[in-house]
C-alpha cells in the first residue's frame, strides 16, 4: 500500500508541478526569511552584549536587547509560522482529492479565527501531551552520564575505559531515545487531518481520536522510505520538487488511515476513499480566495 500512495501522489503531482512548487518554495522561503531576520537583528541590535557567563563565580547576564528580540521571534514562530504550516499542510490535504487548489489557500488559515486558533491549540496540545514522555525519554539515555560523572573521580586505568564506555553508552542511549520518541510522537499524525475532514472536531478530541487511529508502524515506514530522497534537502532546487511529493504522500497517507479505520468521529457514513470530501463546520467562516465572476453582486 506504501507504493501505491507513492505512485498515486506522482500522478497527482505530474498534473500541476507548477503550483505544487510554488507551495514548497513558500513553506521554504518565509521560515527561511524569518531566521535570517532573526540573525540580522541580533547581529545590528544586541551586538557585543550577548550572554555572558562567568563558570567560577556562577555569574550568567543576558542583554535586555537580546531577550527582547528572542521573545519576539518566538511570539512571531508562534503566531505566524504554526500557523502557516498548518495552512501547508491543509493545502497538501485538500489537493490529495485530485482536485486544483490555488497556492494562496495556504494563507486561508489566516482567514478565518476559527482555524486560526484551532492551528494554535492543535500545537500546544501535542506539546503538553508530548512534555512528560520527552523528559522520560530523557532521563533514560542520561543514566550512564550519572556514573561517568561518578567514576570519572578515580584515577586507574580501569576508571579510563569505563569512563570511555559509559561515555560511548550515553552516546548510543540517546541516539535510541530519540528514534524512540519519534515513533512514539507518531501517534499524533493524524490529528490535523481529522480536523481537516472535520472542522468541528475540537482539537483535544482530535488528539485523542488520532492515538487510537494512527497505525504508527505504517506511518514511519512511509516516511522511512524517503530517507534516501531527504539527503538532498540540503541542495534547494531538488528540495523544491521532493517537498511536494513528500508532503502529498503524507497526506494521501492520511487519509487512507481516516479511510481504513472509518474515519467518521461523529457520522456513521463511510467515506469513500480517496475522493471523499472534507466535512467542513457551518461556524467557520473562511474568506474566499476565489475571483468572482465579472458583474457579479456581494
Amino acid at each position: 500500500m506504501r507504493k501505491e500512495l507513492k505512485r498515486k501522489a506522482k500522478t497527482l503531482l505530474r498534473g500541476d508541478w507548477k503550483r505544487n512548487i510554488g507551495a514548497g518554495a513558500i513553506f521554504f522561503l518565509l521560515p527561511l526569511l524569518t531566521q535570517i531576520g532573526e540573525g540580522a537583528a541580533i547581529y545590528f541590535l544586541a551586538g557585543n552584549a550577548g550572554i555572558y557567563v562567568d563558570w567560577f563565580s556562577g555569574t550568567f547576564s543576558l542583554s535586555p536587547v537580546l531577550f527582547a528580540v528572542t521573545v519576539w521571534f518566538s511570539l512571531l514562530h508562534f503566531l505566524v509560522l504554526v500557523p502557516f504550516r498548518f495552512g501547508v499542510k491543509r493545502f497538501f490535504y485538500r489537493r490529495s482529492f485530485g482536485n486544483p487548489v490555488p497556492v494562496r489557500e495556504i494563507f486561508s488559515v489566516f482567514a478565518s479565527f476559527r482555524l486560526y486558533r484551532k492551528s494554535l491549540c492543535i500545537y500546544l496540545l501535542r506539546k503538553l501531551y508530548l512534555c512528560m514522555p520527552a523528559v522520560f525519554f530523557f532521563f533514560l539515555a542520561m543514566i550512564p552520564l550519572v556514573g561517568y560523572f561518578l567514576v570519572s573521580d578515580y584515577r586507574s586505568t580501569v576508571a579510563f575505559w569505563l569512563c570511555g564506555f559509559l561515555l560511548l553508552l550515553t552516546v548510543f542511549l540517546s541516539l535510541l531515545a530519540a528514534v524512540f520518541f519519534y515513533y512514539y510522537r507518531l501517534r499524533y499524525f493524524l490529528a490535523e487531518y481529522l480536523l481537516f475532514s472535520d472542522e468541528s472536531l475540537s482539537c483535544r478530541k482530535a488528539l485523542l481520536c488520532s492515538v487510537k487511529k494512527t497505525n504508527k508502524a505504517f506511518v514511519f515506514s512511509m516516511q522511512l522510505s524517503f530517507l534516501p530522497y531527504l539527503l538532498l534537502l540540503p541542495f534547494l532546487i531538488p528540495a523544491l520538487f521532493l517537498f511536494p511529493y513528500y508532503a502529498l504522500s503524507l497526506s494521501l497517507c492520511g487519509q487512507y488511515l481516516l479511510y481504513s479505520t472509518n474515519r467518521s468521529i461523529r457520522y456513521e457514513q463511510k467515506d469513500k476513499y480517496p475522493f471523499q470530501n472534507s466535512k467542513i463546520d457551518s461556524k467557520t467562516r473562511v474568506i474566499s480566495l476565489t475571483k468572482k465572476p465579472t458583474g457579479e453582486n456581494g
